[in-house]
């Protein structure tokens, strides 16, 4: 009974990746926004990752150092491309 109870506060430690935050997409020295939950951002160039993507590295672009981000940290990733890119409306 007490393996259960061991097996069951291991579950509750560890956190599921955020569905939405899916990094399988960026590569390596994509300069990407940096998007916290509390409204703050910032540019960086994702310097590098976990094989299952989940964990990232990345380098601010205006000097503040490298950081990591795991998946289920809230942060939200974009890639510099898709936020600069505006949607299409079908008219010129």
């Amino acid at each position: 009974m007490t393996g259960s109870t061991l097996g069951s506060e291991n579950k509750a430690e560890q956190k599921p990746p955020d569905p939405n935050q899916d990094w399988t997409e960026i590569r390596t020295k994509t300069i990407v926004e940096v998007r916290h939950s509390s409204g703050y951002s910032y540019q960086a160039v994702v310097d590098e990752k976990s094989s299952d993507s989940s964990v990232v590295w990345v380098l601010s672009t205006d000097g503040q150092g490298r950081k990591m981000y795991c998946n289920w940290d809230g942060v939200e990733l974009r890639n510099r491309a898709a936020f600069n890119e505006s949607p299409r409306t079908g008219t010129h």
